[in-house]
């Protein structure tokens, strides 16, 4: 996949403080992304999906922005969610590992940890797309599954009991 293959990708941008989504959606379009929605919060996140298909959802850097388990929980679960599968990369700078494992068992997809640039940015949202986690349904969790791994066939039932893969 190369920047120039970007420029038909959708991307949700979610961060409480705006100068710092407009820095995002700046890389995004240095990035070849052309379509880019943002959004303060949560709920005006979910209200932006209802009419903008997101290929990919950009938390940004404060994990512990208001409502971010929550909001990432009603994407992997709610009844209103438009895509359950969405890649949902969370940009951190500093979490503490609470809010971290917070964010994981919401079902966020990855994280981009430190210093953002547009290569990194990139490289990201090119690995979300290009090579996509399966899906797990284990009690109440719904998300990607949190191990990177290839799996030998498809409709695969995990080691873990009552755990199943959910390829997409």
């Amino acid at each position: 996949m190369t920047k120039r293959d970007l420029e038909h990708i959708s991307v949700l941008i979610v961060d409480t403080d705006w100068t710092t989504a407009l820095g995002l959606a700046s890389m995004a379009h240095a990035i070849d992304i052309r379509n880019c929605e943002r959004a303060l919060y949560g709920a005006d996140a979910l209200k932006a999906l209802r009419h903008f298909p997101a290929d990919v959802i950009i938390c940004g850097k404060d994990v512990r922005f208001p409502g971010a388990p929550e909001f990432i929980r009603s994407v992997r679960t709610g009844r209103a969610s438009t895509n359950r599968f969405v890649p949902i990369i969370l940009l951190t700078e500093n979490a503490p590992q609470k809010a971290k494992d917070s964010a994981l068992e919401a079902g966020v997809t990855e994280f981009l940890e430190g210093d953002i640039t547009p290569e990194r940015l990139y490289e990201h949202i090119r690995m979300v797309i290009e090579a996509p986690r399966p899906f797990v349904k284990s009690g109440l969790f719904f998300g990607p599954d949190r191990r990177r791994r290839q799996l030998s066939f498809l409709g695969a039932v995990d080691r873990r009991a009552g755990e199943s893969l959910h390829i997409r």
